[in-house]
């Protein structure tokens, strides 16, 4: 916490003092008002911040990053080279999240949560969405 300045009370709590776990899943996509809307959720009963990698047809990236509503704050990016948008925290009471991205549907190749795979998450199938146009 002092290294982070972030609150991690709550990982304490879940990871160390439980059995509790992290399975999280693309639940649906959208376009509303030209933008592209991604809804996700929360399967497994552990709180975890997220990345979620957006990768489109012309090539580009884009990272959305999703802090946890207990860790009062968010981690800085690790790969300034790829656009990063920092969403609104995840409230771990609520078991949907969705966010925007100024892009449109049409344009997306890819979803998926977790690129790096070092969450502990246990169905790593419903982390990743390829669309075939």
């Amino acid at each position: 916490e002092e290294v982070s300045g972030l609150q991690l009370d709550w990982y304490r709590l879940y990871f160390v003092n439980s059995t509790k776990t992290i399975d999280y899943g693309i639940d649906s996509l959208w376009q509303e008002n030209n933008k592209l809307n991604i809804r996700l959720k929360n399967n497994g009963r552990m709180p975890m911040p997220l990345d979620v990698l957006l990768t489109f047809k012309d090539g580009s990236k884009e990272l959305a990053y999703i802090p946890q509503y207990l860790m009062f704050g968010i981690k800085p990016s690790e790969d300034n080279s790829i656009k990063r948008t920092v969403c609104e925290p995840w409230k771990w009471t609520h078991p949907y999240y969705s966010f925007e991205i100024n892009r449109k549907l049409v344009d997306l190749k890819s979803v998926e949560i977790d690129p790096s795979k070092r969450m502990a998450d246990i169905e790593r199938k419903n982390n990743r969405l390829e669309i075939s146009w």
